[in-house]
């Protein structure tokens, strides 16, 4: 059976400059458009962004499972919502508006990482990033 998608809006942001995670991304679930600030906003994951920035706020998620089948290489992209909201810059933004399938567990008897953490981020209504979706962030990344 093949799993449901779980929504298109999702994005994916590149870390904010200066934070130990230059050169990573962060998925994100957009709850709203993009607009301009009215007033400025602070303290933005991306340092303090004038007035007139186009930006759009989304929540954050949480990555589960970062590494399994014992491969350091072979990153697990499961993502569970977090409540968490950012405002996050438009010239951020790697790639937007892409679906993730709703996470399954696999077959009985596969090898893999924790199952009860597969369980539990199943039951939390984790998604998934695809492969194809994951090289598109990443080709923007290194652009």
């Amino acid at each position: 059976m093949r799993a449901s998608a779980v929504s298109s809006a999702w994005a994916a942001a590149s870390a904010p400059r200066g934070s130990d995670e230059v050169g990573r991304f962060h998925i994100l679930h957009a709850v709203s458009k993009a607009y301009d600030l009215t007033k400025a906003e602070p303290k933005s994951d991306w340092g303090k962004l004038a007035i007139g920035t186009r930006v759009v706020r989304a929540t954050h998620t949480n990555n589960v499972g970062a590494v399994f089948f014992g491969e350091p290489n072979h990153h697990l992209r499961w993502y569970t919502t977090n409540p968490a909201e950012v405002v996050v810059p438009v010239e951020q933004v790697l790639h937007a508006s892409f679906t993730m399938e709703a996470a399954t567990l696999p077959p009985l008897g596969q090898e893999g990482w924790d199952i009860d953490e597969q369980r539990q981020a199943v039951n939390q209504g984790a998604a998934v990033l695809s492969e194809d979706d994951y090289q598109i962030i990443m080709k923007a990344l290194t652009a």
